[in-house]
């Protein structure tokens, strides 16, 4: 039996276990289940803990234990790597210009040298921040003078005084590790442009091993007192060869590259120097994080000190090394400038990196890794700029070293057999030409053939005949023999522990996995790889690349649980889901239907939004959304643009969750449930419009009768405005700025001085742009929406399950209209009408259910809450707190057909926003 993972506990569940261990303490089992225990007086009221007494007349706050929600896995994806080639990819750079479009030439190959960091200038400009130097003047320091006369000091020389000037005694200290070969060019440069600026010969240092290692007066050249075994001594013997008083400038990492802390070594040199009176200038190449010596880093753009192994510029700079062959530091510096953010820091940590192995000239990935590298590069998200310098400076190779790099890159996607053919027998012909068996070279070209082990498709044997003969070539071996159905036999199982992933032998679990499967996250996975604190991983085995991801408790489920297989949600009707995992031929998992509670839901499911219900009425279907209880701000902030008065910002509260149209009422629905259509605009998917509130309590009346539990009614406007905002406070559930490809308006008239756009002049489908962040499509223009509530003002604080005043002479109407402008749109935007007015082209409704139709049908009688006879007549407008868009219209004024663009433009003359 797979492990069962606990499900949520409640209360309840506590007291459950207590009552069944009568004899053991409760404060054990409640810490062991994750409650905690607090003090009840004799009063009831809870005590918090507090380290001293609350002061009188005030109450301790009450502290819960805050307990972690749980966490599950699950499988949401299943890739097949075989089969799928790099002219599939849609951001392989063999597929820009393979339209019709003509081909640009391409750029030639960049130059071979390492681009300097500093060009000639710039270190010019940087050396001019040198500290000056004092030097004696020639006015006399009579201060002194004095001092010394009333000492009864002779005057052999008097006293001067100093003055300011350019320092040209300066003493050049380079750090130069071969930690630092990438910067050494840079270091040379610097010396070079320092030496110019001071007209003569510059004093310099080379320190290869730290202040206590030999100090280099030049290449090959150890200065008088190089090496001593004394550390302390060679340190205080080279100062002594430094002139006095001159300025010390010191370049390098500064045993600094990994922690951003000078070396204990280097503080000692930097101490002993300023105490002999040496001004210091600090050249550092990378970031350090505290000192108080002047500083001048060498990359302006470094600055962070807070990196560490897992830095993402750095693997992506590792990963697009996987990309090239014995690549130079030259190279490593063109792909660094290309990643965007990525600076001198960052280069000098890939080249360090535990996973790069490096000689005088050249650098490479560890072979036993470069399979993890290159499964990295292939899910760079974009990247098009380090793409594009591969490419480039492959061109400048020869044929040998491209057809290797190709190979290299191509390994786990290898194209057509052919091709791949091809390849390896061009790699074997470069590996004829190298020089001896042991040769850097022979190594790197050997680092591609472990990843021919992941390629066990049977259309590929073939190509391990090639390889094997390749691997002798270079003294490596052979493939293993073990046949297909072996290699790939299953003899692991990922299985979840606490909120972690565990290996476990046996194929009994989330996922069983062959002996060869590693994950791009943390590498092979039978070789122990640590597997605690991730929360997504993707595993490469099988022939496929599989994704796991973990969740929690989603906002519309009541409880959620596993069975260490299998993941289980259930509503608070009951309605339970199980996810099906992704598998071979199902590349993307999804939830399945375990029982259904609702009679009236043709079928039910869940996506990235949440939980849905299918209605199907007469052969019409019609999406409704789940929309959990929660908390928001109902009305617009003060500081909003165009915000009216009557939308007063306050705090509200839903006790219970509401079912939603995912859309607004499309006329095909309407029509199967009242069997006509007063659209003017007409289109199955597109909104029912000219309905007034009393047409479509109709139209839910009518529902109710055709289908059983459902409980359809129009939403208050509370429910509205939380199900439109999704948890935003921006102005509208996409942000606070507005164009006419977000929404259906007339964008002749846009809001906050955004830009003008398209002025459409009719409705749209209902689901023409994309969704609010909780799926509901167009809660911004296109139609306007009624809602159930009686207009008024709001109140003045904190509110629970409000649906508005108890009578009144207007229904509210929500979402702004297809010829309306911008600001009609906000998410805390309210009109109103009459609730049988319906001579109007944007009226519309959305849908509601599981709410209660009592509430929403208030005051739905003959008579309105006046005791007068309902008319057509619009009320509201822009006098207390109504909205612009009824204000200015006559509705006793029907258009004819053609002038009904002109109508509509004066219908809105009067309201520009």
């Amino acid at each position: 039996m797979p492990p069962r993972m606990p499900s949520e506990l409640s209360r309840a569940d506590l007291l459950r276990v207590l009552a069944k261990a009568p004899s053991v303490p409760p404060a054990p089992i409640a810490r062991l289940l994750g409650w905690d225990s607090h003090e009840v007086s004799e009063t009831g009221a809870v005590s918090a803990p507090s380290p001293s007494a609350a002061p009188v007349g005030t109450s301790a706050p009450v502290r819960y234990l805050a307990r972690p929600a749980p966490v599950y896995w699950y499988l949401v994806g299943c890739e097949p790597l075989t089969g799928e080639t790099a002219a599939d990819r849609q951001d392989d750079p063999a597929r820009a210009g393979s339209g019709s479009e003509a081909v640009p030439e391409p750029a030639p190959p960049p130059d071979p040298r390492i681009p300097p960091l500093l060009n000639a200038g710039e270190w010019q400009n940087l050396w001019d921040r040198l500290p000056s130097s004092r030097r004696p003047g020639r006015a006399i320091d009579l201060r002194a003078s004095l001092r010394r006369l009333a000492r009864a000091e002779p005057l052999r020389d008097l006293p001067r005084l100093s003055r300011r000037g350019f320092n040209r005694s300066v003493t050049l200290v380079l750090d130069r590790p071969a930690a630092l070969r990438p910067v050494w060019d840079d270091m040379r440069l610097a010396k070079r442009t320092l030496a110019a600026l001071l007209g003569g010969d510059l004093q310099t240092f080379l320190l290869p091993a730290g202040p206590e290692g030999p100090w280099l007066a030049s290449p090959g050249e150890v200065a008088a007192v190089a090496e001593r075994p004394s550390a302390a001594l060679g340190i205080d013997a080279n100062l002594d060869a430094i002139p006095e008083c001159a300025l010390v400038v010191l370049i390098g990492a500064f045993g600094a590259l990994d922690s951003a802390e000078i070396d204990p070594d280097w503080q000692r040199l930097l101490t002993r120097l300023g105490a002999a009176g040496h001004p210091l200038l600090l050249v550092p190449m990378c970031p350090l994080r505290q000192t108080a010596l002047p500083a001048a880093p060498l990359d302006p753009a470094q600055g962070r000190t807070d990196r560490d192994a897992a830095d993402p510029l750095r693997d992506t700079l590792l990963a697009a090394l996987s990309q090239t062959w014995l690549p130079t530091p030259a190279r490593l510096r063109h792909l660094r400038r290309a990643i965007p953010g990525a600076d001198l820091h960052t280069e000098l940590r890939a080249y360090n990196a535990p996973d790069v192995l490096h000689d005088a000239f050249h650098l490479w990935l560890d072979p036993d890794r470069l399979a993890v590298w290159l499964h990295a590069f292939a899910g760079l998200p974009g990247h098009a700029p380090v793409r594009r310098v591969i490419e480039d400076w492959r061109r400048g190779l020869d044929a040998g070293a491209q057809a290797i790099e190709r190979l290299q890159s191509s390994l786990l996607d290898p194209g057509v057999p052919e091709e791949y053919r091809a390849l390896v027998e061009q790699a074997r012909e470069v590996a004829a030409g190298l020089d001896g068996p042991s040769s850097m070279a022979r190594a790197q070209l050997a680092s591609m053939l472990p990843v021919l082990d992941e390629i066990r498709d049977p259309r590929w044997l073939f190509v391990q005949h090639d390889a094997d003969q390749l691997r002798r070539f270079v003294g490596l071996g052979t493939v293993a023999d073990a046949g297909l159905a072996d290699a790939e036999a299953p003899t692991h199982a990922l299985v979840q522990r606490g909120a972690d992933l565990q290996l476990q032998p046996g194929s009994d679990g989330l996922l069983p996995i062959g002996p060869r499967a590693y994950s791009l996250e943390t590498g092979r996975l039978v070789d122990g790889a640590p597997l605690a604190g991730q929360r997504t991983l993707t595993i490469i085995d099988r022939g496929h690349r599989w994704r796991l991801a973990t969740t929690t408790r989603p906002r519309w489920a009541e409880r959620v649980w596993s069975d260490g297989r299998s993941l289980f949600t259930a509503h608070a009707d009951n309605a339970i889901l199980r996810w099906q995992p992704a598998a071979p031929g199902r590349p993307v998992g999804a939830w399945q239907v375990e029982r259904n509670p609702w009679p009236w839901a043709a079928e039910i499911g869940a996506d990235g939004f949440g939980l849905w219900a299918r209605l199907e009425v007469s052969g019409v279907s019609y999406r409704l959304r789940w929309i959990s209880a929660g908390r928001f701000l109902m009305g617009s902030p003060p500081s909003e643009p165009e915000r009216r008065d009557n939308e007063t910002q306050h705090e509200v509260t839903l006790t219970d969750g509401f079912w939603l149209g995912e859309t607004a009422v499309h006329q095909a629905l309407w029509r199967a449930v009242m069997g006509n259509n007063p659209s003017r605009f007409k289109g199955d998917d597109l909104p029912v419009e000219q309905v007034s509130w009393d047409d479509c309590q109709r139209f839910v009346a009518k529902l109710a009768s055709m289908v059983t539990g459902l409980e359809p009614a129009l939403p208050t406007e509370a429910q509205w405005e939380y199900a439109c905002r999704a948890g935003t406070r921006t102005a509208f559930s996409f942000g606070d700025a507005l164009d006419t490809e977000l929404a259906n308006y007339d964008g002749n008239f846009p809001y906050h001085d955004g830009p003008k756009g398209e002025g459409r002049m009719s409705t749209l489908a209902v689901q023409t742009f994309r969704s609010n962040p909780w799926g509901l499509y167009q809660m911004h223009g296109n139609v306007w929406e009624w809602c159930a509530d009686w207009y008024g003002d709001y109140p003045a604080g904190p509110v629970s399950d409000p649906t508005g005043p108890a009578d009144g002479s207007s229904r509210v109407l929500r979402g702004g209209s297809w010829f309306l402008n911008g600001r009609h749109l906000r998410s805390a935007c309210r009109a109103h009408y009459a609730p049988g007015y319906r001579r109007d082209l944007s009226l519309g409704l959305r849908l509601a259910g599981g709410v209660d139709r009592q509430a929403s049908q208030a005051g739905a009688g003959a008579m309105n809450a006046d005791g007068r006879e309902r008319s057509d007549r619009p009320v509201g407008g822009q006098g207390a707190g109504g909205a612009s868009a009824p204000a200015s219209r006559h509705p006793e004024q029907r258009p004819k057909t053609g002038l009904l663009r002109d109508w509509l433009r004066r219908l809105r003359s009067g309201d520009k926003g």
